[in-house]
């Protein structure tokens, strides 16, 4: 049994690893385009890129670990029907649930990991994310503006400066913006933001401002200074989630979005269990059916399984505490009739 135990733990192992991997670079891909759109638009300074990244792959393990125990066994279990080594070992007298045994102990650390990653490194990844944002962000108070652009200040409005300096100096302003009563277009040579506050004030020297009513009539006016708050301007700083509460955080919350998000971090590790066992069952093929022709019908399972999932997950969040129960009821259900289902086989 230890030839059996070292080769399939081994086999599990690094198909495991390998899904996982594969997994985790198509997600960051669509991190990475996200984040290099953030840092185009002034919205991330490039040199928090990487350490961005870094801090969402937590997060990220907490979507591709379920999927990933249940692709490592029936790939695994898969290729060993397919080449023929189950029969030879049930020729030996090693039967279903010898291997479900050991699949259920491979999964065990996999249902650990996911504990405390959800639990823990998860949040804690989420939380530094956003006070780096934070931090970079009340460095650098105009990191909003994008110099040499037009910058969208919504309903109709438009701020333009051909450069910004560091400490918020302007050069060649033009600035539309629509208010209750009039709209407004003021232009001048050079200028600066300056914060008041939380908020952004654009003060204008030498500025030309053309105002026109709703009746139709416009007005030209000099100054030799303008000033005005310009919300849009503001950077928009990130605001704190459940998600960067710790299971012990969220185990004192109250509130129905805290206590969803509590119960479903709790149950992971039992989805982990009952996706290794999922694979398990959904490995055995015919030998003329194809070695991934299960594949399908697994990855279906998994996706109901989830859809089930979320919706219990959001009855809980608009305060319908009756879902918890069945939020542990379907990993557990999952779990029995799946092992059940391995016994008959």
């Amino acid at each position: 049994m230890r030839i059996l135990d070292r080769h399939l733990f081994s086999e599990l192992t690094l198909t495991w690893l390998a899904v996982a991997l594969v997994l985790v670079l198509i997600i960051f891909g669509t991190q990475v385009g996200q984040l290099l759109q953030m840092a185009v638009q002034g919205g991330l300074p490039p040199s928090l890129l990487g350490l961005q990244l870094l801090y969402r792959l937590p997060p990220a393990l907490e979507v591709v670990l379920p999927v990933t125990v249940l692709l490592g066994v029936l790939l695994t279990f898969g290729r060993w029907y397919q080449d023929q080594e189950m029969v030879v070992w049930h020729s030996c007298g090693v039967g279903l649930d010898a291997f479900r045994r050991r699949v259920l102990l491979f999964a065990l650390p996999i249902a650990a990991l996911t504990l405390f990653n959800d639990g823990w490194l998860a949040p804690l990844s989420t939380q530094k994310a956003r006070l780096s944002l934070v931090h970079a962000k009340a460095t650098a108070p105009f990191a909003a503006v994008r110099p040499g652009r037009f910058n969208p200040l919504g309903e109709a409005g438009v701020f333009y400066a051909a450069a910004l300096t560091r400490d918020g100096q302007l050069r060649q302003v033009w600035l539309r913006y629509p208010l209750s009563t009039q709209e407004l277009v003021v232009t001048a040579p050079r200028g600066r933001l300056v914060t008041r506050g939380e908020r952004v004030a654009v003060q204008l020297d030498d500025a030309w401002a053309l105002s026109r009513q709703a009746d139709g009539t416009t007005t030209l006016r000099h100054f030799e200074r303008f000033e005005g708050f310009v919300p849009q301007l503001s950077a928009r700083m990130p605001r704190r989630s459940d998600r960067e509460m710790t299971l012990p955080q969220l185990w004192k919350n109250p509130a129905p979005p805290a206590q969803a998000l509590l119960h479903q971090k709790l149950t992971a590790p039992l989805t982990v269990v009952a996706m290794a066992l999922l694979g398990l069952a959904a490995s055995r093929t015919r030998p003329r059916e194809g070695r991934f022709a299960r594949v399908f019908y697994a990855l279906l399972v998994y996706v109901l399984y989830f859809q089930l999932m979320t919706l219990f997950q959001d009855r809980v969040h608009h305060g319908d505490t009756r879902w918890v129960v069945a939020l542990w009821a379907l990993p557990a259900a999952a779990i029995v009739v799946l092992w059940q289902w391995g016994r008959r086989r």
